[in-house]
């Protein structure tokens, strides 16, 4: 194909809605390390008290409601995407959100449970926390400019598997391998799948 088809072929592509866009991730950001926190707190609250402690059984199902909100607001956002062909997310609307107003709930119940002065990052740092968001946003924005189809195909396999975590399921070992920080100085990579 001569270079003047394919300059020719992208311009009909952008302006038939044929490539995908990605304008605002920082509501997605915002959110994934808020759940993040969340995470790192439900196993914590598990390494303090026992299963028939008032205040597990309290965050427990605190945590449920934050954890299934998040992740129907996570689902919402998917079938945006899909209708759509756009992430669009600032931080607003993240704000706006009942996953937003859950989660604070949840972190303001957790801080109250561990007590002043302790913080999550005990049970995974919060740079790695911060690290796994900025990934899955990377993985996001490396959609952008590509095949419509495949994109949101894409996004949402990313947005999927960045769901919250059971609140049996965490673990130190499952944060651990969740937030897993790679060598100081390694940067995120985009996903294989993104590549041309």
């Amino acid at each position: 194909m001569s270079r003047f088809a394919c300059i020719a072929l992208s311009i009909c592509l952008v302006l038939t809605g044929c490539t995908f866009s990605v304008k605002d991730t920082a509501g997605i950001r915002r959110c994934l390390e808020d759940a993040g926190r969340a995470e790192s707190y439900a196993v914590a609250i598990k390494e303090r008290y026992q299963p028939n402690d008032p205040q597990y059984n309290q965050f427990s199902s605190t945590y449920l409601v934050a954890s299934t909100t998040t992740n129907g607001y996570l689902e919402g956002l998917s079938g945006d995407i899909r209708i759509r062909g756009v992430v669009d997310v600032p931080v607003e609307d993240y704000e706006a959100s009942r996953a937003f107003t859950e989660l604070t709930q949840l972190d303001a119940q957790g801080r109250e449970l561990m007590g002043a002065g302790v913080d999550p990052a005990s049970v995974v740092t919060t740079g790695a926390i911060v690290k796994f968001a900025v990934e899955v946003v990377n993985e996001i924005q490396a959609w952008h400019d590509r095949r419509k189809a495949k994109a949101i195909a894409g996004v949402i396999e990313t947005l999927q598997q960045s769901k919250m975590r059971t609140f049996a399921s965490l673990n130190q070992q499952a944060l651990a391998t969740r937030y897993a920080s790679p060598a100081p100085g390694t940067p995120a990579t985009a996903p294989a799948s993104a590549q041309p």
